[in-house]
């Protein structure tokens, strides 16, 4: 059986991503909403996850809690490099 070092095959994106997990983020989506949260989980196609999720809409804010943002929809997605929102 042939043995390889997982963090050899990782390339810059991915360790970017890693290291951004559980920040607060921000993200746009078509629409005109956006999502304030943490950055908790991306798929292999790209939709987002957000924990803790505030939606603003005009005039609106609401809490939404987890949410999945599907990857055609995001216009913007923003890392603060501050650890709470």
């Amino acid at each position: 059986m042939e043995s390889f070092d997982l963090k050899e095959l990782r390339s810059k994106e991915v360790d970017f991503l890693v290291e951004s997990l559980y920040k607060p983020a921000r993200v746009h989506i078509s629409d005109g909403r956006v999502f304030e949260g943490y950055f908790t989980c991306i798929d292999d196609q790209a939709n987002l996850i957000i924990s803790e999720a505030m939606e603003y809409s005009k005039d609106i804010s609401r809490q939404v809690g987890l949410i999945m943002i599907p990857k055609k929809f995001i216009q913007k997605f923003e890392l603060s490099e501050d650890d709470y929102i």
